[in-house]
């Protein structure tokens, strides 16, 4: 509501493409509850600061459901604010990568801007995420949060999450640090925004270390994974067409 204010709720809008016309539009601001659910500490004013739009999965109904997670990062030094200053910084930095300042969709996640710069940036964060579900008429149906906690030094490449898309259920698949060591696990959520945690992956070949944010669904059951080993990069398929999840 305000110039570099804090996150109060969402704008949609539904185009027709054809007619070149808007649908429908409005503007859900987020309840109490849901700031309290969302944040893990800290005031709830501030509570989706660090949220951005990473999926939209549109419903049959004309509806749609919205996935955004909190990333973030700490540094050493340097007064950058961890939203504004590396997502809407200004796209005449670079002229090759204005993609990047412009939108929060794709690959590049709002710490990337700055990791190759002056900002000397030493741990990335990547923790809840918000799952909305819309009606066509733009009205918030159900909201749920993906628990998680993911951090890195150095590197962001095995944080994040990736998706597939069954049709009946929408699958997150992240890293999570268990035991000093990162264990690739599936979360899933249904049409009515229940969450469900899928027994853990089969064939998870120990050294293997998973970047789950590059992975692409390939099929309507299956999603392929790039993966490090050692100095090497390879990729790992993921079948869910069969009653035990196989990783290979």
């Amino acid at each position: 509501k305000a110039k570099r204010g804090n996150i109060d709720g969402l704008y949609c809008m539904l185009w027709n493409k054809k007619e070149a016309r808007e649908i429908v539009s409005g503007q859900v601001t987020f309840s109490e509850d849901l700031r309290n659910d969302v944040k893990s500490q800290g005031n709830t004013k501030t509570a989706f600061n660090d949220f951005f739009l990473q999926n939209i999965l549109m419903k049959k109904d004309g509806g749609f459901i919205v996935a955004s997670e909190a990333v973030y990062t700490s540094s050493r030094g340097g007064g950058y604010n961890s939203r504004w200053d590396y997502l809407y910084g200004s796209p005449y930095w670079s002229s090759m990568d204005y993609y990047r300042w412009s939108s929060p969709y794709g690959y590049y996640y709002p710490w990337w801007g700055w990791n190759s710069m002056s900002n000397p940036i030493t741990r990335y964060f990547a923790d809840n995420v918000a799952i909305m579900s819309f009606d066509s008429g733009v009205n918030m149906e159900w909201s749920n949060v993906l628990r998680k906690s993911q951090y890195d030094d150095n590197t962001d490449n095995f944080l994040g999450y990736g998706t597939l898309n069954t049709g009946s259920e929408a699958h997150f698949i992240f890293n999570q640090l268990e035991r000093r060591t990162l264990l690739l696990t599936d979360q899933s959520i249904t049409p009515d925004g229940k969450m469900q945690r899928s027994p853990t992956l089969k064939n998870l070949d120990g050294g293997y270390q998973f970047m789950p944010r590059y992975a692409k669904q390939v099929s309507s059951q299956e999603l392929l994974i790039p993966c490090q080993y050692k100095n090497y990069l390879c990729f790992a398929r993921i079948d869910y067409s069969i009653p035990t999840t196989t990783v290979e």
